[in-house]
């Protein structure tokens, strides 16, 4: 788990944005891509990990993979929506290889916002999480 914290703008809150994906290069881009947009990051590798730690802070956006080591993308935003109550409305993202794997009734049902194909621009990142977090600001102090 990788903790990131930094700020801007003139009132010192920013987007917190929790990455989930088993792969650490992955995280550690969007490591990167949040640390140049001046973000709140937390990272987690296992949709468990990321249930905890959705159910400690609030977050402006979600993004998963598809599939990780010990559940889907989909069946971690479910349990985020089912048991981690301060997210219950945050925007969520997945992120893929492949958008036809992702069943479109199933992640609009479980509130997903985004499917995005890998690989993915920093502008396209910042774009996704800035346009889901003002539709639901859930910003940090």
């Amino acid at each position: 788990m990788g903790v990131m914290m930094s700020q801007f703008g003139v009132t010192g809150r920013v987007p917190r944005v929790l990455y989930v994906d088993s792969d650490p290069l992955s995280r550690r881009l969007a490591e990167c891509y949040c640390l140049a947009s001046g973000w709140a990051l937390m990272t987690a590798a296992t949709g468990a990990e990321a249930v905890s730690l959705a159910g400690e802070a609030t977050y402006s956006a979600i993004a998963c993979n598809a599939v990780l080591d010990d559940m889907t993308g989909l069946e971690l935003g479910q349990a985020i929506r089912d048991r981690a109550f301060a997210n219950r409305r945050t925007p969520l993202f997945v992120v893929t290889s492949s958008a036809e794997l992702v069943n479109k009734v199933q992640a609009e049902r479980i509130g997903v916002r985004e499917v995005l194909e890998h690989p993915i621009s920093l502008t396209r990142f910042q774009d996704t999480v800035r346009r889901l977090n003002s539709r639901t600001p859930a910003l940090v102090a």
